[in-house]
Parts: C-alpha cells; structure tokens; sequence
C-alpha cells in the first residue's frame, strides 16, 4: 500500500504560509464529569433512554419505574435542564425501555419490558412529548431486557426481549406501523439479564448476544437474515453477568461484548473473531454490583470507553479505551442511590458525552456533563457565518481555480471564498438566504455559462437561488416554495431535456420534492415521492444501468436508504428501502469492488460507523458492511485519496472533531481509519485538488468554530 497522509495548513488572510503534520488528540486529563442535577420520576426507576419526543431538537428522557407501573417522560429544555416529569401507564414491573420509530411517522415510540406481566407495551409518540395508549403484546417469563433491529431485512423494526425466568429470548417482528407479531422464543442460558443486537460474524445479519446470569455465560445466536437464528453457543464470563454491549474494541471491524458482572464486581471484554466467536475474557473492577454499561468516546480520542452503574456503591465508572482493545484508567463519579441504568447523550449541545442516570432508591435521575477533555490539531482556518453546516466546491469567478461556498445555518446566508489555485483563500463574501440553510447545491440553472447556488432553507420550507455574475458574487435570491424540512438538494436531468433539475429531500414530510428545471432559473414541481423517516441527505446516480438518473436518500430516523429509480421523465418509481445502520446521516454512490455497479456507502451518526452497500446493477443492495469511524460521523466524501486506483471514503466526524480517512481495498471493504483533527464539530465535508497537484485535498465545515478546514494531500 502506498504511504498516504495530509498536511493541514495554518494560514492567515494575508496569505503567509507554515504548514504542520497533524496530531492525534491527548488522552483525557482532570475531571471529566461534574454531577450536575437530579430530578425526581416514578417509584424505584431501573432503566433510563434519551430521544427527542417533543421534536424541539432538545434530548429528552424516558425512564422505567418498576414500583409505578408508568414510564416517567421528561422534556429537556434550553437551560440544559429538564420540565417536571409526565407519567404514561404500561404493564406490571417495567425493568426495561427503547425508544425508536415503529410507525415510521418521525416520531419517537417507546417499546417497554414488563417483568411482572409478561409482556411489552408499545408507546407510539404524538411528537409533541405525549404518547398514546400502551398497546401490549405477550413475551417469555419475566422479561427484564429489551433491544429493537431488523432481524428479517423488512425495512420494519423488530423487538426482541430477554426473559429472566423462562431463559429464553422472545422475538417479535414488526409490521411497520406499530404493531407486532406474536413472539417466537429462543433458548439461551439460565436467566438471561441482558440482550443486545449487532453483526457478530459479519454477514450482514443481525445477531444476539445476551449476558446470562444464572449460568454465568454468554450466549451468542447468529442470524441468518430472515428473522431466524442459530442455535446459542455459549461462552464463560464472571459471576452473574447482568449486562451486555457490542462494539469494536480494538479497530479491527470485528464486533467485541464488554459484560458487567454484578456478583463478582468487574467486567469482561471478550474481543471478537470474524465467524462469530469470541476470545477469552479480560476482566476489569468496577463499583460495587454493576447493573448497566453504556458505551461512548468521553475523551474524544476516537476510541470506545464505558460508563458503568453500580447499584450498592452509588456511583458510576469509567473505563477509558486503550489501545489493542484494552482499558486504561478508570474513575468514579457519585450519583444517587442505586443507580441501574446509564444513558449517554450530549444533554447541554457542547459537543461532549454526558450521562444520565436512572437510581432505583432514590426515584431520580443524575445528570453529569461531560468536559470531553482532549486536543486537537491545527488546521488551515477561515471564518465564515454562524453556523456552517455545509460545504461544496464550485468555479464562481471563472478563474480556473477551485471556490468554497458554505451555508450559515444561524446567519441565514451562504459564504463564497475565492481560491487563489495555491490551496489558501480569499475572505468570505456573504449573501443573503431563507432561514436555516441546510443544504446547498451548484449547477448553471439559467444557463448563462455561470455557476449559480440553490439552498434549502428548513425553517421556511423554501429553496434560494442565487444567480451567479461570473465574477464570484450573485444576484438577490429568488424564492422557490419547497416543503418545511428541506434538508438536502441533488441535481441532475431527470427528465432528459438537457436542463438540471432538482431533487429536494424533506425530514418533515418524510419525502422526496422534484422539481424541474426550464434552462431560465424557473422550475415546475412535481408530486412528492415517499421515502424513509426523516431523509437528510440525497443523492442522484444510475444504480440499475439503464441510463436514467436515480435516487436515494439517507433517513437518520429509520436507519435506511431508500432508493426510488427514475423513468427519464421527471418521475419515479416507490421507494424500496435497505438497513444501513443506527441514525444514517449522509450517502454516496461509488463503485468500491470493481464490478463496474453502483455500490453505496453510508454514515451512520447513531453506531459511529460507515456502512458499505454492493449493488446488483438492478436497483437492489446487498445487507449492509459497517466499519468503525470517529463519533457521530455526518457528512462525507469519494476520492482515490493514496493513488492506487481505488475508491477511498472520507468522514466529517462531528462530536470527535476529526476526519476518518478509510483506504480502499481490492475487495471492497476499507483498512481500519486514520483520524485527523480538523477542527470544532465539523458536519460536512467537499473533495477537490486545490493546489493542482494531481491529489485530492479536502475542505471540511467545523460548525462549532463557524469555519472551514483545508486539508492539502501529501501522499507519496
């Protein structure tokens, strides 16, 4: 493989010059987390949830009160705390909860596990914090843990639960608006306290994993893809495991478990092998009997750490990740008394974990911000508006050389910088838009031989067009009505009349806009097409080799692509939908085999992970390949970044402050990630040779710093 690696540039407006090799980030120093608040629920909580329910874009949580019967909601609100809780009735002894999309609405529902009644209760969300009546459905004996994923490839979320005292797992498969089939149940070791859900073998299948206490084992079940399982092979842990989670513990794409173990007080990590199988255990001390463990990146280093509840010493652990798949140094925090759940989330929107906690004894929740301690490093730096969500690269000056425009989300206005053809930049120009810009494209809509930009502006739920002069400025926007939540524009002929058209895709009405262009700056709309729940991000390519323009979407609600295939009319067939993994973020179109189809690829915001989709040329996709990024991937990018003639990815990696650059391999898949710093929360992310060097060099958008990073290729 060739050697490959960037240089980022730090550059003043009056163009001189130092360039520096980037750095990784420190390891954590000082206190991470401070105790922040409690807030007062149900009787005796045990499990604890984040999920947006009232749609404010506040975290919002949902607790499980086993003394109450109800599950308590509590609405988060600007000053980073929470509105006094509401209580929503649900079966006998709740011990667990999820909260995901069963009805694909937008809206976040509840699935709880109900230990004393046998059964689940379904809460569908009304999007505005309240929720409709508890529906039930039957399960195993003394269900204690629930986890939610396709397991049959549907599109449809599926429910599985783990019940303590039959010792078997129920399955309950979705039908996509909200109601379930009657279970089927699994058998697993003696009292099954915990299930998880992710591709242990990496076959694209959904597999389980459930923490047994009572046979103080692991249980593994390979699916095969059709809502059916393998039988359990079981593996030793320590004594009474009671919680169980998957992820990647030492870079090498393969699924790890980490256990927590309350009767002998530690935990396990048991590092996984490509067919499935798991090595031998390590074990780590932890508080006194840990309930619950929750995984997260708390000092930003791009590696997975834990938080763990400990009921009887009252506090919470961390373990810091290590490299080579093992922990570091560990910390306790105080919390209330007989904490049982742990929940991570980013509660005061400072770009760092915190954890929120659910204490059995004391009917409260801890809150705990965390500092995310850790450094970055520099990088070519130029400021724009507030707010920049997004970055394309276009020629505005007809110069030759390569131009940045970016939206400014809070300033309701797009940034033009100039390139000089060196890599360095001129000061931003700003131009007025709609509220909100999102999202952003470039074409020559009035065909006069210059660049124009559109924006889709979400708050107002319509489009600005800028007609370009040619000479790096643009005329006073034009409005275009557009549907309320557009997020995201792709352009393209889809009507085979040489014009460009535009694709619109909106999270609010959870569709796609096309709209068709005259060749004049004017466009006629069509009838919306329906996609997945809440699409982000839009893109158009022919995936099934016929010669017309296709498109698909990237749903963060649902986790999915759906793929609509064009007609070469304007129109286009219904959406066919493919799992991509948790809170899918953005897409992209390449072919990454070399079988000359259109294979795609996505981030996945929720699982921290990029997923590979192989196309079949005909409009379909194999089950989705993820491999491990930095935290809370968004937007990304396609270029043969090391030379050797193969498709590399790029991921703008938000909360981490970094890039994750994956090399492209002969087969399809990528080599582990090499991360590097950029900046404050960058969310997207443009390819382009700069500095015509015949290397593509990369320019990211760091929201949190209100700039834009330029990161100049030196592969050799």
């Amino acid at each position: 493989m060739r050697w490959m690696s960037f240089l980022v540039l730090f550059t003043s407006l009056t163009g001189s010059l130092v360039s520096y090799p980037t750095q990784t980030t420190n390891p954590c120093v000082g206190s991470m987390l401070q105790k922040d608040r409690d807030a007062a629920v149900g009787k005796n909580p045990v499990s604890i949830v984040v999920g947006d329910f009232n749609k404010d874009g506040q975290p919002d949580v949902a607790v499980a009160n086993s003394g109450s019967d109800d599950v308590s909601i509590l609405l988060g609100v600007s000053n980073n705390g929470f509105a006094a809780a509401t209580s929503f009735a649900v079966g006998g002894s709740p011990r667990a909860l999820a909260a995901a999309d069963f009805n694909a609405d937008g809206v976040v529902d509840l699935v709880v596990a109900n230990s004393l009644s046998n059964n689940i209760s379904i809460l569908l969300g009304d999007g505005k914090g309240g929720f409709r009546t508890a529906n039930t459905y039957p399960v195993g004996t003394e269900p204690v843990s629930v986890v939610v994923a396709d397991f049959n490839k549907d599109g449809k979320l599926d429910v599985a639960t783990a019940n303590a005292k039959s010792s078997d797992i129920s399955l309950l498969s979705g039908d996509g608006h909200g109601g379930f089939a009657a279970a089927t149940n699994l058998r697993v070791g003696l009292g099954p306290f915990s299930v998880t859900a992710g591709d242990l073998d990496a076959d694209g299948n959904v597999d389980l994993a459930t923490a047994n206490s009572r046979s103080n084992n692991i249980s593994l079940l390979l699916g095969d893809g059709t809502g059916r399982f393998a039988a359990a092979v079981n593996y030793a842990a320590e004594t009474s495991p009671a919680a169980i989670a998957i992820t990647d513990f030492n870079n090498d794409n393969k699924s790890d478990l980490v256990v927590a173990n309350f009767g002998s007080d530690d935990l396990s990590l048991m590092l996984g092998d490509q067919d499935g199988s798991l090595r031998a255990a390590r074990s780590y001390p932890v508080g006194e009997r840990p309930q619950n463990v929750a995984v997260g990146d708390f000092n930003a280093d791009g590696r997975p750490d834990l938080a763990v509840a400990n009921q009887d010493s009252g506090n919470v652990t961390i373990l810091l990740g290590g490299a080579a798949g093992r922990l570091g140094a560990t910390s306790s925090f105080s919390v209330g008394t007989g904490p049982l759940s742990v929940t991570i989330n980013d509660f005061n929107e400072d770009g760092k974990a915190d954890l929120a906690v659910a204490n059995y004894n004391s009917n409260s929740i801890s809150i705990l911000k965390g500092d995310g301690k850790g450094d970055f490093g520099k990088a070519v730096d130029y400021p724009v508006e507030s707010g920049p969500r997004f970055v394309a690269v276009g020629d505005f000056n007809g110069d030759g050389h390569t131009d940045l425009v970016v939206p400014a989300f809070l300033s309701r206005s797009i940034a033009i910088l100039l390139g000089t053809g060196s890599g360095t930049f001129g000061k931003a120009m700003s131009f007025p838009v709609g509220a909100e810009p999102v999202g952003l494209a470039i074409g020559d809509f009035n065909s006069d031989g210059n660049a124009d930009v559109v924006t889709a502006n979400s708050r107002t739920g319509n489009l600005s067009l800028l007609l370009g002069d040619g000479k790096g400025g643009a005329g006073k926007p034009i409005l275009l009505p557009a549907e309320l939540g557009a997020r995201a524009i792709a352009t393209g002929d889809f009507n085979a009349d040489g014009k460009l058209d535009l694709a619109i895709a909106n999270d609010g009405p959870n569709n796609v806009s096309v709209m068709l262009g005259d060749g004049k700056g004017g466009f006629i709309r069509s009838k919306p097409f329906s996609v997945g729940s809440r699409p982000l991000w839009i893109i158009a390519s022919d995936l099934n080799s016929d010669g017309k323009l296709d498109l698909v979407t990237a749903n963060t609600k649902s986790g999915t692509v759906s793929i609509l295939l064009g007609d070469g009319k304007g129109g286009f067939g219904v959406a066919q939908g493919f799992v991509a993994g948790a809170t899918s973020g953005s897409v992209a179109a390449g072919d990454f085999n070399g079988d000359k189809l259109t294979d795609l690829v996505v981030t996945n915001y929720g699982s921290e992970s990029v997923s590979v989709l192989f196309g079949d040329g005909r409009g379909s996709f194999a089950a989705a390949r993820s491999f491990h990024a930095g935290r809370n991937p968004y937007g990304l990018v396609l270029a043969d970044l090391d030379g050797d003639g193969r498709q590399d990815v790029a991921v703008a990696n938000a909360t981490s402050g970094d890039v994750s650059v994956f090399l492209g391999d002969a087969k399809g898949g990528f080599a582990p990630a090499t991360n590097y710093a950029v900046g404050s929360y960058p969310r997207a992310i443009a390819v382009i040779d700069f500095t015509r060097a015949g290397k593509p060099d990369l320019a990211i958008a760091n929201s949190g710093s209100n700039k834009v990073a330029i990161m100049l290729n030196s592969c050799h």
